[in-house]
């Protein structure tokens, strides 16, 4: 990978991008809330999530790149893809959160040069009554700008997990030292899980503890995050 691929992967993969990421806590907030994680547990929990990771978003991550790897444009097949992750995200909450950073994602990225033809995938998809979802929409675009794919599904992987830990940071006593320590200390797990995902012919993802955790944040008292 050339230095500007390079480049340009890590924009994508900021955890900073202006894509909302920071709203959401994907269900961490109700298991602190319900006492079933906090800072000790947080590398087991984290481990044994990129394991469950990489049959759900990194096994459809990879799907979105394969999607823009083909010579044209394969919306139809995007499509389905995308329709597919709506019935595998069980959780109202996870669902919509997927949904709306991918839709962001892409149309944040159709302001790139190269990749213009964004809008009109999202504007399709919404009409159809179908989600966007980040994970499709990452291997997507890492796809279509040249970029190798198990770097782009490790950097996916590696930017949603970043993500978890920041909001366990507004959740927890967590500092950030700590937390760079325990992102640290998982990256081998995140190269695990995208090599894994490389091996699925199927998605076979099973979080129930996460999935449930997801459903009752709706009706916590306080909450700090959207999902």
């Amino acid at each position: 990978m050339n230095t500007l691929k390079w480049l340009q992967l890590n924009h994508l993969a900021d955890s900073a991008l202006p894509i909302g990421s920071s709203a959401h806590s994907f269900g961490l907030e109700s298991l602190v809330a319900d006492g079933k994680l906090d800072g000790p547990r947080l590398t087991s929990t984290f481990r044994a999530l990129l394991a469950e990771m990489a049959g759900g978003d990194g096994y459809f991550c990879r799907a979105g790149y394969a999607c823009g790897q083909t010579m044209e444009n394969d919306l139809e097949r995007w499509l389905v893809l995308n329709a597919q992750i709506d019935a595998f995200k069980m959780a109202r909450e996870t669902r919509q959160a997927s949904v709306a950073l991918g839709r962001r994602f892409m149309l944040l990225a159709a302001g790139f040069e190269e990749l213009g033809w964004l809008e009109t995938w999202v504007n399709r998809a919404k009409s159809e009554q179908i989600g966007t979802h980040h994970s499709a929409a990452f291997g997507l675009v890492g796809a279509r700008l040249g970029l190798p794919a198990e770097e782009v599904i490790a950097a996916y992987l590696q930017q949603a997990v970043v993500g978890l830990i920041q909001a366990c940071q507004k959740i927890m006593p967590l500092g950030q030292a700590r937390a760079s320590q325990l992102l640290w200390a998982i990256k081998p797990a995140i190269v695990d899980a995208a090599a894994y995902s490389a091996n699925l012919r199927e998605p076979c993802a099973f979080s129930p503890l996460l999935d449930l955790a997801s459903m009752r944040h709706p009706h916590l008292t306080t909450r700090l995050f959207i999902s």
